[in-house]
């Protein structure tokens, strides 16, 4: 929770004066951790995961530095695309690739502005 983040980032920021960098499991947590550092007047780097409504708006009020998103969404697509190919027969389970690896995306205030939500980046098919 952001709260439980606020909790622990206090706490580090206490135990450890010259820290300086906090990479967190979640946005939740680092916006949490991000929040506790703006509130003891701290500059340190912190860092959540997911890409999500939550850390976007954490680096715009100046609480995170940057959020690593991995796209679920195409991850997701790409794995259904590759089951087709192999269920209608275009495709041999071993002509396909063994494993696929999600380019993650890192936002930060510099382009904090090209975030869409994950419902907003499923290109559904025209209706017909």
């Amino acid at each position: 929770s952001a709260q439980g983040g606020r909790n622990l980032g206090e706490q580090l920021l206490a135990k450890y004066p010259d820290l300086s960098a906090i990479w967190a499991v979640d946005d939740v947590l680092a916006a949490g951790i991000g929040a506790a550092a703006k509130a003891a007047n701290r500059t340190i780097v912190v860092t959540g995961l997911n890409g999500d409504q939550d850390g976007i708006q954490a680096i715009q009020q100046g609480q995170m530095s940057a959020t690593w998103y991995v796209d679920s969404v195409k991850t997701g697509m790409t794995a259904a695309e590759l089951s087709a190919r192999v269920l209608k027969g275009d495709a041999q389970p071993t002509e396909l690739p063994l494993k696929y690896v999600a380019q993650p995306v890192l936002y930060t205030k510099d382009n904090v502005d090209k975030w869409a939500p994950p419902e907003k980046q499923i290109p559904y098919p025209e209706l017909k």
